[in-house]
């Protein structure tokens, strides 16, 4: 008999209140796949609907129009003479849609124990007085008449559908407890047939007292280990910071430098005609000053000389007029050579600013003056005559020398 197919819009339909205690919806990647499937193809396989828009077969498909924002899903209405007609669609009907059941064994355990209720099959096969077996038997719900047929219909041998039974005889705090642990099938099937209801509760009510002991000790190494997080976290913290001031330090620093470079280089761009003036007389004194030292190193072999001669003037009788001329000539040199030295101390402290080499130039000039300034004032009354009158001539000829340069100056 050809059934009307309706449209309905999604938001008009409901899911079946024990829905969920049979089956699990579709979670993760597969459920992508099956909204992709939804959102290209459409729904290709109608609903089943109570007149009240209860969702018998299709749920999974309902969720994905939802979602999808879909204004209409096909549908088949269809009448009921009880809720346990409607149980026995929802229960068929998705296990031939999903072709095996892949809720957990708990959800299983109830689809067999509802299945059974409702073909009245007990150990050794069916009631064949029960309303169900008679329909069974006319052909309206398929072959189902023993635990054999049931066992085929979902998928299972006979043995693993008894085992999956027992899980039945499992309290409802011990399911919750075993759930949220994914404690072993094979564990609790034992469980189920070595341990009564109280047992059952009595043996819950000991795991939570140590479930309490194992979460207070968590809990303790949770608090431990964030301790240690935050003490590692804010010494981190303060290891940064150090580093940050030291390196706003360092860049002040460096910008100070940098500054004061600029500033520099500003300064040097502002009067290049004077840097090079000064560069040349650096270069100038230089060259005198050499020339000086060499004429220095002359005198000094003269100074011998004089030596001799001065021995020889003795010897000779020199006049008493002409001693004291050669001491007074001497005496005016010395006064020379003292001025002298002043003046290049002086121009020492006004060139501090030049090249190295200028410095270095002034710095020859003393020692050329040392050795006189020595003699005449520690050693001249020692000297024979031809020696002061050697010095003295010496001494004379370096200021002629120093008196250019000093004007140059």
């Amino acid at each position: 008999m050809t059934q009307e197919i309706v449209l309905k819009n999604p938001t008009s339909l409901h899911e079946h209140p024990r829905n969920q205690e049979f089956f699990d919806d579709i979670t993760g990647s597969k459920w992508e796949e099956f909204k992709t499937s939804i959102a290209q193809m459409g729904v290709m396989n109608p609903l089943i609907v109570t007149e009240d828009n209860t969702v018998i077969s299709g749920w999974q498909r309902t969720r994905a129009a939802l979602e999808l924002g879909m204004e209409n899903v096909p549908c088949i209405v269809r009448k009921f003479g009880s809720e346990d007609e409607i149980l026995r669609c929802l229960i068929e009907t998705n296990i031939r849609q999903r072709g095996r059941i892949d809720s957990n064994h708990f959800k299983q355990a109830a689809i067999i124990g509802e299945m059974e209720r409702l073909y009245n099959i007990g150990k050794r096969g069916g009631d064949r007085h029960s309303e169900a077996f008679k329909q069974t038997k006319a052909g309206v719900n398929g072959s189902v008449t023993n635990q054999d047929d049931l066992a085929d219909m979902m998928g299972l041998s006979p043995e693993h559908m008894r085992r999956i039974k027992s899980l039945l005889a499992i309290t409802p705090e011990l399911r919750e407890l075993a759930e949220a642990n994914d404690t072993p099938m094979g564990l609790l099937i034992s469980i189920a047939k070595t341990m009564d209801a109280e047992a059952q509760k009595e043996m819950v009510s000991q795991l939570g007292v140590f479930q309490q002991e194992v979460d207070s000790q968590v809990n303790k190494k949770i608090k431990d280990f964030l301790l240690k997080a935050q003490s590692e976290k804010q010494q981190q913290t303060e290891a940064l910071m150090a580093q940050s001031s030291e390196n706003q330090r360092l860049k002040e620093e460096l910008t100070s430098v940098k500054n004061k470079a600029e500033r520099a280089q500003a300064l040097l761009n502002d009067r290049p005609d004077e840097m090079q003036k000064l560069d040349e007389a650096s270069r100038v004194l230089f060259d005198q000053l050499t020339q000086s030292n060499q004429e220095v190193e002359e005198a000094k072999a003269e100074v011998v000389a004089l030596k001799k001669q001065k021995e020889e003037l003795e010897q000779n009788c020199v006049s008493s007029q002409e001693y004291e001329e050669t001491t007074r000539q001497l005496k005016e040199a010395q006064e020379k050579l003292t001025a002298a030295q002043g003046e290049i101390d002086r121009l020492h402290k006004r060139y501090e600013g030049l090249p190295t080499s200028f410095c270095d130039t002034l710095g020859i000039v003393r020692q050329m003056l040392k050795p006189f300034l020595a003699v005449s004032r520690e050693t001249w009354g020692t000297f024979p005559m031809e020696d002061q009158i050697k010095i003295t001539r010496e001494l004379n000829s370096t200021v002629s020398l120093l008196n250019p340069l000093m004007g140059a100056a």
